[in-house]
């Protein structure tokens, strides 16, 4: 096989494809919104609670609830 000299179209484009991101990185930041949101939901109750810990689970399972569009099932206690 002979190696062919890269032209100057062959690099644009290996640069361009280079910076599109791949299928992978798409799907990973499409998990990570929804993720960061729930976080931040969820430090968001933790905080209004007054920093009280023991409701780490609770506050994330309400986030995750709020973020995601579904409604609680039961109200969790200590909260209105």
């Amino acid at each position: 096989m002979v190696a062919r000299k890269p032209t100057a179209e062959t690099d644009s484009k290996r640069a361009q494809k280079k910076d599109e991101p791949s299928e992978m990185q798409e799907a990973v930041s499409a998990l990570e919104t929804p993720h960061r949101r729930i976080a931040e939901r969820a430090y968001r109750l933790y905080m209004d609670r007054g920093a009280e810990d023991g409701h780490a689970l609770e506050d994330w399972l309400r986030a995750e609830q709020e973020v995601l569009g579904e409604r609680p099932t039961r109200a969790v206690p200590g909260q209105s």
